[in-house]
């Protein structure tokens, strides 16, 4: 499989990261290729979780459960993705 067939769709998620207005997002694009697409989505997931952690007019109990939702759809192919990987 080529590099090429392994990158994700940058439109969509080049928005995303441009709707940001981080710095660091501002970096990414001039990364190479599956590295670009590897950050970019890392960073976008780590950017949902921070705005539902700092969504404080929304409830506590509503913060936790998508949280948690959030979790589950890291784990969803039965790795952790939040666990370090054995050396």
């Amino acid at each position: 499989m080529s590099a090429s067939s392994q990158t994700i769709d940058r439109d969509p998620k080049q928005e995303l990261l441009i709707a940001t207005s981080r710095t660091f997002a501002l970096c990414i694009p001039m990364m190479p290729g599956m590295l670009r697409d590897a950050l970019g989505l890392g960073y976008l997931l780590l950017r949902n979780a921070d705005t539902i952690e700092d969504a404080y007019r929304w409830p506590k109990d509503r913060r936790i459960k998508l949280l948690e939702t959030h979790k589950q759809v890291l784990e969803l192919d039965g790795t952790n993705m939040l666990e370090p990987k054995p050396a």
